[in-house]
């Protein structure tokens, strides 16, 4: 089984360090740990988080590359920008405040090497705030390549934080791209639209960090606006046909514009990012 791999982050100056640092913490820590991490600096960073950087490279010089840009692009640019300096053809992507399962990887690169067939393999989150052990909630995505598909007409059908992929079969499809909060999801639908076969384990892999208020950024016109260029994309690579794509334009109009926050935060809860069985009274 190959084990090399490439874990791909990107931080900017709104990170806690702290969480960061729990972060990098838990892919150090890793049943199979990385072969290099890459970290993308996104523009200027705090010192709370230079102190980070400091110890880490004192402590990680070896699997450490560090690609620092001199302004904050966005995440997509910053991506695609990392992935250039991974040096494995297994890819592992997490975010710099989240919590990876210590056996993340080792499930990962077992089914990769299971199935060589797979581009992109992610899994199931849970989602907390302050503590892992106090879970909000979670966010299921389907298993098999035709569930994927038929889900990313609608929704993100990937986890982005707990995706394994294949470097070249995402150079392929042209990498990440600045696309403002659909970074992922438009790599998915050019990768679904070009053949490549994706996978989601059934486990839980990533404790996603959520801010309570997370809601309140899925609302607006701007956010509007990009999520009609999502919808475009998804008709160009022929994931949605005429009818859906009213249907869903329809829908995120009265989801990010008409709704008032605090009926929003309901929806998101109830419906887009269910509370496990045991959360729920």
């Amino acid at each position: 089984m190959v084990t090399d791999y490439s874990v791909l982050m990107s931080v900017y100056q709104k990170e806690e360090p702290s969480f960061f640092h729990d972060a990098i913490q838990s892919i150090l820590r890793q049943t199979i740990p990385p072969k290099q991490i890459v970290l993308v600096c996104d523009g200027p960073l705090t010192d709370g988080l230079e102190q980070e950087l400091e110890a880490l490279q004192e402590n990680q010089r070896d699997i450490l590359r560090l690609v620092r840009l001199p302004a904050c692009g966005g995440l997509g640019s910053a991506l695609q920008k990392g992935l250039q300096s991974c040096s494995c053809e297994l890819v592992a992507r997490m975010d710099t405040d989240d919590l990876a399962v210590p056996n993340r990887m080792e499930l990962q690169l077992a089914e990769l090497d299971r199935d060589p067939s797979l581009s992109v393999l992610g899994g199931q989150i849970t989602e907390f705030w302050i503590s892992p052990d106090r879970i909000s909630g979670s966010r299921r995505v389907p298993c098999d390549n035709e569930a994927i598909r038929t889900f990313a007409a609608s929704r993100n059908p990937m986890n982005h934080m707990t995706v394994m992929f294949r470097k070249s079969a995402v150079l392929a499809a042209g990498s990440y791209r600045s696309f403002d909060r659909f970074e992922d999801y438009d790599l998915w639908s050019r990768m679904l639209a070009g053949g490549a076969r994706f996978r989601n384990l059934d486990q839980v892999l990533v404790y996603a960090r959520v801010a309570p208020d997370s809601y309140r950024r899925r609302g607006g016109m701007d956010y509007f606006r990009q999520s009609v260029r999502m919808q475009k994309q998804l008709r160009a690579c022929g994931l949605l046909g005429p009818a859906a794509y009213c249907r869903n334009l329809a829908v995120r109009f009265a989801g990010t514009v008409l709704l008032p926050n605090r009926l929003r935060g309901l929806v998101y809860q109830k419906h887009l990012h269910k509370k496990l069985p045991s959360e729920e009274s």
